[in-house]
């Protein structure tokens, strides 16, 4: 490999390879690197390979709030309650929800009227709850 590509970062790399944004087609070039499912999704440090897309500045920034959100819900609702009681995944949801609390607050439910999110018939539960016909 030559000295140049060496000191190429990881990014640099993924983008010479891949010199068109993936989410417009290729109409300006990619110059960031965003990742499907988003980063928000996964406990810091956690993020798996493969998820990278080549992205314009304009396609990968208009989906900040969006992510950011998606990130929330799907770490808060995954059934393998595991995530949320190790610390650093206690922290992420927690750093997730300040950044909706302070730039998007309307995307959170009315803590007075919301309800539980695991519902079967009348009984609310904090975790989810499987019931088998006769039982």
């Amino acid at each position: 490999m030559s000295e140049s590509k060496q000191k190429q970062s990881k990014q640099q790399r993924f983008l010479a390879a891949h010199p068109n944004c993936y989410f417009c087609g290729g109409i300006r070039q990619a110059i960031t690197v965003d990742h499907v499912p988003p980063r928000a999704c996964f406990p810091i440090g956690h993020v798996p390979d493969g998820f990278e897309s080549p992205a314009c500045k304009k396609c990968n920034k208009g989906s900040v709030k969006d992510d950011l959100i998606f990130g929330f819900y799907s770490m808060l609702l995954d059934f393998d309650e595991s995530p949320t009681k190790r610390q650093e995944n206690d922290a992420r949801l927690k750093q997730l929800k300040e950044g909706i609390i302070n730039n998007y607050p309307d995307a959170l439910p009315d803590q007075a009227t919301a309800s539980p999110v695991y519902r079967v018939g009348s009984i609310y539960t904090t975790s989810p709850v499987r019931y088998r016909d006769g039982h």
